[in-house]
C-alpha cells in the first residue's frame, strides 16, 4: 500500500525496508533556472515534519523522522500491529499529503 502511494504523489522519493521495518522518503523536485528540463531530487525535511506533525495530531498516530536529512518517515511499530493499524497509517499519510497536493 505505501508503494501506491509513491504512484499518487511524487513527493514519496522512495519507500524501503523489508517487513515492518520501513522508511517513507519525502523528497521535492528542483529545476535548474537556466535548464527547464535539468531536475534535481532534493530532500525535503520540511513535508517529512508536516506529515508526523498530522499524524500526530490528525489522528493520534506517533511516528519519528529519520535520516540524514530528516525526510524519512520511519516506521517499526509494536508487534500488535495487524492490517487494520496499517490501513490506517497508509491513509493517514493519503490525508496528510492531499492537504497540499
Amino acid at each position: 500500500e505505501l508503494r501506491m502511494l509513491m504512484k499518487d504523489f511524487d513527493v514519496i522519493g522512495d519507500v524501503r525496508g523489508r517487513g515492518l521495518f520501513l522508511g517513507v522518503e519525502f523528497v521535492s523536485p528542483w529545476k535548474n533556472k537556466n535548464d527547464p528540463l535539468a531536475q534535481q531530487i532534493m530532500p525535503d525535511a520540511n513535508l517529512c515534519k508536516f506529515v508526523v506533525d498530522y499524524l500526530r495530531f490528525a489522528d493520534r498516530i506517533i511516528i519519528s523522522r529519520d535520516g540524514p536529512a530528516h525526510n524519512v518517515i520511519k516506521i517499526k511499530p509494536p508487534l500488535v500491529f495487524g492490517r487494520p493499524e496499517a490501513d490506517k497509517l497508509v491513509s493517514s499519510i493519503r490525508s496528510a499529503l492531499s492537504c497540499i497536493y
